[in-house]
């Protein structure tokens, strides 16, 4: 009788021993994979901010600043803001995170965000330029802010409808950087900043320090009738050669200047600002863009602008502007920049702060 009941209790010990044996197995798996959760890789960030850049299209140095995302403190709370600052994208949708922990994203098993996971935002926007979220300062100070941004269709006849009728014109040098003028275009319009420009009349004169001047403004689909310009049919070859980039082919300013002139005047000019030049390389221009009088610029291409002074004296001159066309629609990703999530995406966030 005692035999049996020791066998019994032998039996018994055996029986609980593979229980936790079996009990073990199962959950160690479970443990292993917590740990290796709680392991991510996260790039500390070492810097604060409370603006960063918008990065579209693609991260690790081949994306593009679409626009920026701040962050300002109201009461108890943050005021994130997206704001789209390139003119020809909005955003359609919009994810945003804030943790106390880089730890504390939503991700998934591949160390990347789980953008449907995350606290705040909107997904049907109406291409808007700029949106807000108020979230509460306990949330934490560390941010992912993600963005669904869609690019506008344009035409050039858009960029043409958004050209200034007049500007104010100062000459910045003569010669210019790769140009035979740099022209200071007055703020506030769309041809404003530093330019590029070249001589439209020989006979006229437009010196450095010059008064500035006030300049009309067209370009070569304009009715140019009644402008004291008598060589019309040969502009589309003068756009021509201002979209050829002839600087980075080995010609210089002057050769360039050269052949322009000579489509104006019908006649070879040597002028006293032309630098360095060969005859033989400008008539190499002047030849290419004769079976180009016809070329009209289109999208990617650059638009020839003509500054008209308001003053007959003043010499008339060209810039170029780009025709940036986005036909039909394209859509991009776009997150505000910072550190890298662990996994293989290029997802980032950043920490909220006075800027270091």
């Amino acid at each position: 009788m005692m035999k049996i009941r020791l066998t019994n209790y032998s039996n018994l010990i055996f029986g609980l021993f593979m229980l936790f044996a079996m009990f073990s197995c199962q959950v160690e798996p479970l443990n292993s994979e917590k740990k290796s959760q709680n392991a991510l890789s996260f790039v500390v960030c070492n810097t604060t901010s409370s603006q960063v850049d918008l990065i579209a299209g693609n991260g690790n140095g081949n994306g593009y600043v679409v626009g920026n995302v701040t962050v300002e403190t109201i009461d108890s709370n943050y005021k994130i803001t997206y704001n789209i600052t390139n003119e020809f994208y909005c955003i359609t949708e919009t994810h945003l995170s804030v943790v106390n922990s880089p730890y504390d994203f939503p991700v998934n098993g591949g160390s990347n965000p789980k953008i449907g996971n995350f606290e705040y935002g909107d997904d049907d926007l109406d291409c808007e330029k700029s949106i807000s979220y108020l979230v509460p300062i306990s949330k934490g100070s560390y941010i992912a802010a993600h963005a669904k941004v869609n690019c506008i269709s344009q035409s050039p006849e858009d960029v043409i409808s958004k050209l200034p009728g007049t500007v104010q014109v100062c000459v910045e040098a003569k010669p210019g950087t790769d140009s035979y003028f740099d022209l200071n275009i007055s703020e506030g319009t769309t041809i404003s900043g530093i330019s590029g420009a070249w001589c439209l009349d020989y006979d006229t004169h437009l010196n450095y320090g010059d008064d500035c001047f006030d300049a009309d403004v067209y370009t070569i689909f304009d009715d140019l009738t009644g402008l004291p310009l008598d060589y019309e049919e040969t502009l589309g070859a003068i756009n021509w050669i201002l979209n050829q980039d002839f600087i980075s082919q080995g010609y210089t300013m002057g050769e360039i200047q050269f052949a322009i002139w000579k489509f104006i005047e019908d006649e070879e000019i040597d002028g006293p600002y032309l630098g360095e030049y060969t005859l033989a390389k400008a008539l190499e221009i002047y030849k290419a863009a004769l079976s180009h009088l016809d070329f009209e610029p289109g999208c990617g291409d650059l638009l020839g602008v003509i500054l008209m002074p308001q003053i007959p004296s003043i010499q008339p001159t060209i810039i170029t502007i780009p025709i940036d066309c986005y036909e039909g629609e394209c859509s991009e990703t776009a997150w505000g920049d910072g550190c890298g999530f662990p996994g293989n995406s290029w997802a980032t966030y950043f920490q909220y702060g006075a800027p270091e």
